[in-house]
């Protein structure tokens, strides 16, 4: 199945849960826990900046076909009219 995630970028002029998210780049590696104390591993397929208006949410939140996989998404580019312009998509395949 599919997995969305989304965090901040930074709150209140502090960095954020997705601060980095930028950072990852394909051919990388992550892992997520679960509440229940499982490890999932993840492989970046894609790091993508998308301007806010050209951001297809409905092909993000559902990943895709047949793939147990990953979208982790945050906002990036330039703060304007209280929010920020871009957003910064990773896509990942779970490995374990």
């Amino acid at each position: 199945g599919a997995t969305f995630l989304a965090a901040h970028y930074e709150y209140g002029g502090s960095p954020g849960v997705f601060f980095q998210l930028s950072s990852l780049r394909p051919g990388e590696t992550f892992s997520l826990t679960t509440t229940t104390g499982e490890v999932h591993r993840y492989l970046v397929t894609s790091t993508i900046d998308y301007e806010l208006a050209d951001i297809d949410m409905g092909a993000l939140l559902h990943g895709r076909e047949g793939m147990e996989s990953v979208t982790l998404m945050t906002c990036s580019g330039r703060f304007v009219d209280g929010t920020y312009d871009y957003r910064t998509v990773v896509l990942a395949e779970r490995l374990s």
